[in-house]
């Protein structure tokens, strides 16, 4: 009896914001390249990066998966916090320019603000917000602070 045909391999639909893995890592490059600050994190995150990947999320953000790299991870996420990059949205642009002590505070923060944050952000009822302050209760000392500010400073931006 002859084998099955195994179907063939088709290319990975891509949403509408979403890049290729290669457009997604020369873009990231492209953005890093021109930072003025940052540079020894980025380096160490460059080298750290060999261990892991770098994906883009549907949104066009680069996505990394590091292995044994938390502490570069922290260093560079607390420095690069309010750099502007090409795939920042108006809402970004807004947060990074009024609210970075704030990000700041929340990107050194590793009881998960920023996952709170993130969490609240996606929400559309207030059932969630209390399943993300569930989730994440020691965020909210970082988050908190951030969440105002986005909402005081930024909120047509941010709608």
């Amino acid at each position: 009896m002859p084998r099955p045909r195994a179907a063939p391999l088709l290319a990975p639909t891509l949403l509408p914001n979403e890049k290729d893995e290669a457009t997604c890592t020369s873009d990231c490059e492209s953005d890093f390249a021109g930072l003025t600050s940052c540079q020894s994190e980025f380096a160490a995150l460059k080298q750290c990066d060999n261990s892991g990947t770098v994906t883009c999320d549907p949104s066009g953000h680069a996505e990394v998966a590091l292995y044994d790299c938390s502490s570069t991870l922290l260093a560079w996420g607390v420095c690069s916090a309010c750099e502007h990059f090409s795939v920042d949205t108006p809402c970004d642009s807004c947060e990074k320019t009024n609210c970075c002590s704030e990000l700041k505070a929340m990107a050194s923060d590793p009881d998960g603000g920023q996952a709170l944050a993130y969490c609240i952000k996606a929400c559309t009822d207030q059932d969630c917000v209390q399943g993300c302050y569930g989730n994440y209760p020691k965020g909210y000392a970082t988050a908190e602070p951030y969440l105002s500010c986005r909402s005081s400073s930024c909120a047509t931006q941010c709608q």
